[in-house]
Order: C-alpha cells, then structure tokens, then sequence
C-alpha cells in the first residue's frame, strides 16, 4: 500500500487525542480531500427499522449513505457503488458502531448484475436482476424444490417454508449493533449502448473486491472495524462470498482492479457466510449427475447419456481433492462421498429437525415419509432415497449447457460474445470435435471464479472463518458441492461452522439470527450498552 498523509485537521486531532483512532484505522489512514473515494460521515440520511426478534419488536435508527461510487474509474457508476447502514440508536438508547463489525451484504443472484442506483437489495430477498419465479436463469415456480419458501405453513415439494417470525438477516446485524454495507456489482446481462457486454467474468468478484477495498481505504472515517469485514450472500451471491473469502488479495485480480480505479488497499475478508452457494462451476455439472443421474423424479428431459457420462467422471474428479473427513472418517472419495455426506450432514440434519417436532407431528411426518428410519433418537435412511426425496429439477448438463442457455454460460461470455461453454465436456460434445479445446485465457478465467481454486493452492489471504449454509431440499446444485467446500477449508485449518436446513430449499435459512450471533463469537464484539 502506498504511504497516505491525513488531512493537517486530522493529524493535529489525532496527535492530540492519540487513543481517539483505533490502531487499525491509523495503518489505514485515509487519503486526502481531493480524494475521489473518501467517504463522507456527514452526508447521511436518517431512517428508522423496526426489527422483530424473538417475539419483540425493536426500533432501530440508521444514518444511510446512499449510492456512494467504490472506484475511481467506474464502466458504470450504477453497479460500481454501494450503501452503507449504521446504527445509531437502537430501542432509543444511542449506539457507537465505530468499531462493529462490518457485513458486507451480497445481493448477487444468478450472477446477473446488481444495480445500486435502483435500491440494490437485502441478503436473504429474492436479488434484484434475478429472473421471476419459472423463467431461465430464474428461480423455479413457487412451491418447487429450489423456490422461495412458500408464504406460510407447510410447503410442497420436499420442503418447509421458514416463517420464524424475525427479521432478514441484514435486519438483525443492524440489531445487533453492525455496519452493514451493500454493493452493487456488474453482471452478465449489463450491455453498453454499443451492444457490448460490460459485466462478463470476472466483473462481479473485481467489483466486490473493490468495494472491500473501499471500506478499509475509508477506516477511521467509515464506521465499523475494517478488520472484521463479513461477506454475506445467497445462490450465486453465496458462491461469490465464498470466492472473496477465498481469494482475498490475490494478484490475480490486480489488472482489472486498477483498470477500474480501485482503492489502494487490501481486499481480503475476516471471515464468509454462504447459503447455497453455486460455485465450483467447471466440476458442477459432474457433482450434479453423480448425485441425480437415473432418479426417476426428474423434471426435464434429459439425454441419459450425457448424463451417464458426467456422473462416470465426477468419481476421479473427487479423488483428486484429496479429502479429509470429520471426525476420524478417513478420505473423502468418490466411493466415501455419499457415505460422508449421509454421516456427517443429512442424517443429523434430519435428526435435528424430528427432534423438534412434538410426537404426534413427528409421527405423521414419519408415515409421510416413510423412507426414513427413526429409532427414538436418530434419522437414518439411504443416499438413494434421500435423492429421490430432493428430486432433481435441472437439465444435463445443468451448467454449462449444451444450448448455451444458462447463466453461468453468459457469466463466461465476453465483451462481443453472450455465452461460452466453459467446460471442455460441454464444448467438444455442443460442437461434435472431440479434441475440441478452451479458448485461450477462459481456463484462467474459470479458476478465477472458483474459490476451490484457491482453497486447492493454500491461498494465504484465504478468510479464517466461514459459515456455511444450504437446505436439504436444495436440487439448484449438488449437496456435494458445499460439502466439498467445508472440507477444503477444515482440511486447511479454517474454522468452518457447516450444516443444512432439513427440507431446506435454495437460500433457505431458518435461523437468521444463527449468524448474527456466530459473528459475535468469532469477533468477540458486544454492543456497547448491552
């Protein structure tokens, strides 16, 4: 980082008051007046939440910054910027939030774009740029595995609906006394008058990089402890969390980052949560048949061979990671994967949620579901039937597409070129050239947007914790894929708080308040006053 002199008001204050500056903020002094990123504390607006948890409501007042441009050089200054939300009053009793933690709230979905300009969204909303419910790209109807939770009450499709009666995750971090800031992100779809496409990979993770940037270039004038910056986010904006969490400072990204004027400043994270995260994207397609292949429940078409064939493939591809089970396990194969997942995360999912039934209602969800096994204490049943169960609802292969239809195909278009097959299976088998290869360039763009990339390398800017989530119910990836995530990172010495939603869809979550909470413990962070 280049050396940074502070403003001569500033350093006459900070010489006076020595103690009044964290010593984070001072290694992280801001720049100066002329700078185009500095924050501005002053220019804030003032609204007031009200957050319900456990039953009570609470009043929550916040100083808004809205809108604010992260780099210097923006393609497009409506995706390249962010909001920021500090509390400052909490139940009308004052909060300082200068040294909370910091959220960084991911409302990525689909790897569209998203659009601050427009009111960006919230970590646990349907994204903003998301397709509606049954169209391409988009989530599946409502109700199917995969949806939104129903509104209320009991859902279809394998899955129950979360109606726990607190606020979204966002809203309980600002309960709790956190700095929450929402970026906006180029996407796939932006396109330039010109017809150009302006936010193809790896557009999204630079921008979020940038921002992360943004914040620690502003410590000591942006409220919340840069140290202890959280990413957040859901579906694609779980797998780009996950990616920054893995990629912190990686070089890899520094040509793009300066080419948009990014701050001069680090860029990795404390730690990560990620629900459902989509990721993984080039072994996706393998994971999803060898978990769905020949499960009769499918709903789409599919060519059997195709599928066949990626499922034959995913086995080697697993022994390659090189694996390490929980708890004495042993490797983590292709031949152990169904046996490490029924052991380690299906069936004590499933023993969690029969556990909290009362025994009449656990009963009829028994005779509902007779493929599982209860003996009074725990859930077992097959990996076979649990699959059966989850049903799977994507085509083959269900990422890179055959017909170049889906979003991860765009996600690897170029600035002249929608969509790109990314995978050599789906290239050589779309084109009919059996020794058909990857443009130039695209393997390392791949390995880019792969946080199992640089979990594989031992990164060093890799986050020290991570939370990760999905439902059981979840068939828009492969409950592999998180898993193999998890333990990547516990292989490495990460400390890594993994589990699933029993009948869980995509992006379920439960217990929004489990992460709030998980962030007080690994920060060790109290608001004062409580």
């Amino acid at each position: 980082m280049n050396p940074i002199r502070l403003p001569a008001l500033v350093s006459a204050l900070c010489l006076a008051l020595p103690l009044a500056m964290p010593s984070w903020a001072a290694a992280l002094a801001p720049a100066s007046d002329a700078d185009p990123l500095r924050f501005l504390p002053e220019r804030f607006e003032t609204e007031t939440h009200t957050v319900r948890l456990a039953g009570q409501d609470h009043e929550v007042r916040l100083h808004v910054y809205r809108h604010l441009p992260y780099v210097a050089r923006p393609v497009d200054v409506a995706y390249q910027s962010l909001d920021v939300k500090v509390p400052v009053a909490i139940d009308g009793r004052a909060v300082d939030a200068s040294a909370a933690p910091i959220v960084l709230d991911i409302t990525v979905g689909g790897y569209h774009s998203v659009n601050n300009a427009q009111g960006g969204g919230a970590m646990g909303m349907m994204p903003p740029g998301m397709p509606p419910p049954g169209a391409e790209g988009g989530p599946p109807p409502m109700g199917q595995a995969g949806a939104p939770a129903v509104p209320a009450g009991e859902g279809r499709g394998g899955q129950r609906s979360f109606t726990g009666g607190n606020g979204s995750r966002v809203d309980l971090a600002l309960l709790a006394g956190y700095v929450v800031v929402t970026p906006g992100a180029r996407g796939w779809d932006n396109q330039s008058a010109d017809g150009r496409y302006f936010g193809k990979a790896p557009a999204a993770i630079v921008d979020l990089k940038a921002a992360v940037r943004y914040v620690r270039h502003n410590a000591g004038r942006l409220p919340g402890n840069p140290q202890w910056i959280v990413s957040a986010g859901c579906s694609a904006g779980g797998g780009l969390s996950a990616l920054l969490g893995a990629s912190g400072n990686s070089p890899l990204y520094e040509a793009e980052l300066r080419a948009v004027g990014a701050a001069d400043a680090p860029d990795h994270v404390f730690a990560s949560a990620c629900y459902s995260p989509i990721t993984d994207l080039e072994h996706a397609d393998m994971s999803y048949e060898w978990m769905y292949q020949g499960v009769a429940t499918r709903r789409v078409k599919v060519d059997e061979t195709v599928s066949r064939e990626l499922a034959a493939a995913f086995p080697a591809h697993q022994d390659s990671l090189g694996l390490q089970g929980r708890a004495g396990f042993g490797p983590v194969t292709g031949a152990r994967l169904a046996s490490y997942m029924l052991q380690t995360y299906t069936q004590p999912s499933a023993t969690a949620y029969l556990r909290t039934l009362g025994q009449a209602e656990r009963e009829a969800y028994l005779v509902a579901n007779p493929w599982i096994r209860w003996d009074g204490q725990q859930a077992s049943f097959s990996f076979a039937d649990y699959t059966v169960h989850v049903g799977p609802k994507k085509g083959a292969p269900a990422f890179d597409s055959l017909t170049l239809g889906t979003p991860e195909n765009r996600l690897f278009g170029t600035a002249t070129v929608d969509a790109r097959h990314f995978t050599p299976y789906s290239l050589r088998r779309a084109s009919g050239q059996a020794d058909a290869e990857l443009e130039p360039g695209l393997r390392q763009l791949v390995d880019m947007m792969n946080p199992m990339y640089f979990v594989a390398q031992q990164h060093p800017g890799m986050a020290a914790h991570w939370w990760l989530r999905n439902g059981s119910s979840d068939s828009d990836n492969a409950q592999s894929v998180m898993i193999n995530l998890a333990t990547g990172l516990e292989n490495r010495g990460r400390d890594v708080n993994a589990a699933l939603f029993w009948d869980g869809g995509h992006c379920a979550d439960d217990d929004p308040q489990g992460m709030v909470d998980w962030i007080a413990q690994i920060t060790g962070y109290r608001r004062p006053g409580r």
